[in-house]
């Protein structure tokens, strides 16, 4: 079994699909572990999560799917805000952040679906997501964590943190040569 790890697709179809056959990836003897950011940014987020579903759905193995922060500013306007969903100028407002970062092709997105299909992704994807996962000695998380601490102490005490942390990225960008 290979295990392919995806991230920040961002509501990118065509790339997710470009890249699972680039690698191959076959549902029946890999697994996918995605690191978060299935939405915001390309125009197509529901055809990714409906994508993912699929294979998860033929998968013969266990898929992994990891929250990230965009998927976070989704999943609460889906769980505390649905009432005001379809109406844009309450979105654009109330949610203005997360629209005016990606959030604006997501909402398009999803605005021409059913209140249905909307709440099933929630439910069948969106509420099951992870804030981290841990195999072998391997963490798999969407940004990063306190490391002065282990990661389960991370996520009980600051899990945002695992969304928004940015301290690995930075720290790998930095330029030791000094």
């Amino acid at each position: 079994m290979r295990t392919i790890v995806i991230g920040d697709i961002h509501g990118r179809i065509n790339s997710l699909i470009g890249v699972l056959e680039l690698s191959k990836y076959n549902p029946q003897n890999d697994r996918l572990i995605c690191i978060g950011d299935y939405v915001d940014g390309g125009a197509k987020a529901y055809e990714v999560v409906d994508y993912l579903l699929e294979l998860d759905d033929i998968s013969e193995r266990v898929n992994i799917f990891i929250l990230g922060n965009h998927d976070k500013l989704f999943l609460d306007i889906l769980e505390f805000d649905f009432e005001s969903f379809r109406d844009r100028k309450i979105i654009e407002e109330i949610h203005w952040e997360w629209y005016n970062n990606g959030g604006m092709a997501t909402y398009n997105s999803y605005l021409s679906r059913s209140d249905e299909d909307i709440i099933r992704h929630k439910n069948q994807f969106f509420n099951k997501l992870s804030y981290y996962y841990e195999e072998d000695n391997k963490l798999f998380v969407h940004a990063g964590y306190d490391f002065n601490t282990d990661i389960k102490k991370s996520y009980d005490s600051k899990k945002e943190e695992l969304l928004w942390d940015r301290h690995l990225y930075k720290s790998s960008i930095t330029d030791h040569s000094d």
